[in-house]
């Protein structure tokens, strides 16, 4: 068994006490590293056995998760989320593919809701989280519960200006530097809850920042045109999350395709706005 070093990086942006259930449930996997940056204070989380990094409060999560990628000593590094809880065996598992295959740039699991909270918690989960459910196609990798070489990563990030680690443009590049693994017995739990006017606000946000990042650099006219084309978005996005919890197995997803239709109309919202004007401050108001 290769005796590969981890490094596990969190992203702290919450602040509402879920980074504490999280690292208690770190301190149960094998040996690793764990390195927090945080951007709420230092108040949520033990730091003990922590490599604790502080950062302004405006801080993004992609430029968080950068930040602890810098202070990570690992061969390899592991990202999840501030909200999220790993069962036992978690982390050897995830990483088996990047120890057992040497071509293997990247190694990622499903996402399992944990919750059992309400109707709106659980839309709001599906609209993130339906294709990363068990059982489900996990195409593209997610952007947490998800190992990388860490040599490879930092290539990776070093190839893409004025990018920071969101997932979509990295994984892009680590495809053409090797394989794209599966650890399909690697579900991590996602415990977050989304009240309405929360869940709202970070479908509007991510939709937002979104609309503003793919269409920089175009003309007022493409943009204007890009922005109405957003707009029309959220029943095929509606769909895409039915068909794909359905596959993921979660059968609630029908009865909640009202308020999954909701969320989605508020990040096309959120892109059309994006597109017109800009990002504005919503990159570093995502949680």
């Amino acid at each position: 068994m290769s005796t590969l070093s981890v490094s596990v990086l969190v992203a702290s942006v919450a602040g509402d006490g879920s980074l504490s259930a999280l690292l208690a449930s770190l301190r149960a996997q094998v040996d690793h590293e764990v390195v927090v940056a945080d951007r709420t204070g230092g108040g949520d989380g033990p730091k003990e056995g922590v490599a604790w990094v502080d950062a302004p409060p405006e801080t993004s999560i992609p430029a968080l998760r950068s930040l602890a990628l810098s202070h990570a000593t690992g061969d390899l590094v592991v990202v999840v989320e501030d909200h999220c809880i790993a069962p036992p065996g978690w982390l050897e598992r995830l990483v088996a593919p990047l120890r057992s295959h040497p071509d293997a740039v990247l190694s990622a699991g499903p996402v399992r809701d944990v919750l059992d909270g309400s109707p709106t918690d659980r839309a709001a989960f599906l609209c993130d989280y339906a294709p990363f459910l068990p059982g489900g196609l996990l195409a593209p990798p997610p952007g947490m519960n998800t190992a990388y070489r860490a040599t490879a990563l930092r290539e990776a990030l070093d190839s893409i200006d004025g990018e920071t680690f969101w997932e979509g443009p990295v994984h892009r590049r680590l495809a053409r530097r090797g394989t794209l693994a599966r650890a399909d017995d690697a579900v991590l739990g996602h415990s977050k809850a989304f009240p309405m006017p929360l869940g709202v606000e970070q479908r509007y946000l991510q939709g937002r920042h979104f609309g503003a990042w793919r269409t920089q650099g175009l003309p007022a006219r493409a943009r204007t045109v890009v922005a109405g084309a957003s707009l029309g978005m959220a029943p095929l996005l509606t769909a895409r999350t039915l068909r794909a919890g359905l596959r993921g197995g979660a059968s609630d997803v029908v009865g909640l395709t009202p308020l999954v239709a909701l969320l989605h109309l508020a990040g096309t919202v959120g892109e059309a706005v994006g597109a017109l004007l800009g990002g504005g401050d919503a990159l570093g108001r995502i949680v």
